[in-house]
């Protein structure tokens, strides 16, 4: 799996500018890249094996702290955009309580990560400056590139061998399929784009159902409204849809690439001595490139 060296960099250049510029009072725009750009940049330090040389665990440390206040800025913002799709006649008083207690939230969650990026600021650009010029000394050994291709097949493995999908798991297999998509999209081609693809799309349903799971649950705290609240009615009635959907999604992404293909003995890639999985053997490809 030959590594995009030059999509590394660019992840490196535009996490150091994000960080560098992040305003005070971030746009939904500038989080959400803030957000993406850390944990894509974590993904492809650990998969590649490029942390353990560069001794980098305090900056993975500290982009995983960056990156999980930033995502608590995240779901507010989110939040409050799903909830202006609702419409419930007669509840204007709880809708305004909530979009309240959203607002609220967002700016104290948006302070606590500005005064996390400002302590760290100076030294995390020194650190990222470290990597980008040692970046190219490292990806002309195969190293990263075999450790990738192992973190790879590690994640499908994992996916393949993941129990059947329930409301408890689903938002972790989330992650994994996340961790996995990142790590295919730093090969420097892509041959099975609609592997990656499907992973996103997948990734995408399920996080979406997850957020109305929040809000649903942020309402029922809250709202001091009577057990006849339509607007609570409606977020669990939507929340259950968006449920169903992603569940089967992911339960046909599961059948479609991660179970082991059917056909004669011998056919097929292998894994650990097992009949491979399609995922599997697409990864199996991309390793051979």
């Amino acid at each position: 799996m030959a590594l995009d060296t030059s999509r590394i960099e660019d992840d490196l250049r535009k996490l150091r500018k994000t960080i560098k510029k992040m305003p005070r009072r971030p746009t939904p725009g500038e989080i959400h890249r803030l957000r993406t750009r850390a944990r894509r940049l974590e993904v492809e330090l650990q998969a590649s094996g490029l942390d353990a040389p560069l001794n980098e665990k305090w900056l993975l440390k500290q982009l995983a702290g960056i990156r999980r206040r930033a995502g608590k800025v995240r779901d507010m913002d989110v939040l409050t955009t799903h909830l202006t799709t609702v419409r419930v006649d007669g509840e204007r008083d709880c809708l305004i309580q909530l979009f309240e207690y959203l607002g609220a939230k967002r700016y104290d969650k948006a302070e606590r990560l500005h005064q996390l990026v400002k302590e760290h600021r100076r030294a995390l650009d020194k650190r990222l400056k470290k990597i980008a010029r040692v970046l190219e000394i490292q990806m002309e050994e195969s190293s990263p590139a075999e450790a990738a291709t192992s973190a790879a097949l590690k994640s499908s493995a994992e996916l393949e061998t993941h129990g059947n999908l329930n409301r408890g798991n689903l938002h972790e297999y989330r992650l994994k399929v996340k961790a996995l998509r990142y790590i295919l999209q730093m090969g420097e081609e892509t041959r099975n784009k609609e592997f990656v693809e499907s992973l996103g799309k997948i990734k995408d349903e399920i996080g979406e159902w997850h957020d109305w799971e929040e809000l649903n649950s942020i309402a029922a705290k809250i709202l001091d409204h009577s057990a006849g609240c339509k607007l609570q009615r409606q977020l669990k009635e939507i929340t259950q849809q968006k449920y169903e959907s992603a569940l089967s999604s992911a339960n046909k992404l599961q059948k479609t690439y991660f179970r082991p293909l059917s056909g004669k003995k011998g056919q097929g890639a292998n894994w650990n001595g097992q009949k491979a999985s399609r995922a599997v053997g697409a990864v199996s490809g991309l390793a051979a490139g």
